[in-house]
């Protein structure tokens, strides 16, 4: 079996309540909410590009558990690559 890399950027909201969502690269959202994004709570859902620019990068400290998290569900098949920017392309 081979194993397919999944690049991921991790986002953090703004709020007081620091919630950390993992957007998923190249994997299909809607036609109204173009992106994949998971988090521990919810899961897969699709979010928008508003969204994510209401959100902010997440440091490493931040979402070192949601990684081990997001790891284990997609292990062996995927091995998930953290990656900083993501393009409307």
């Amino acid at each position: 079996m081979k194993t397919e890399i999944q690049k991921v950027i991790f986002r953090a909201s703004r709020r007081k309540q620091l919630e950390i969502s993992a957007v998923l690269i190249g994997q299909p959202g809607s036609p109204t909410a173009p992106l994949c994004v998971w988090d521990s709570l919810s899961g897969h859902g699709n979010g928008t590009w508003g969204w994510y620019y209401s959100t902010r990068p997440a440091k490493p400290s931040e979402y070192a558990s949601e990684l081990q998290q997001l790891q284990k569900q997609y292990a062996p098949e995927y091995q998930i690559q953290v990656v900083q920017k993501h393009s409307h392309r």
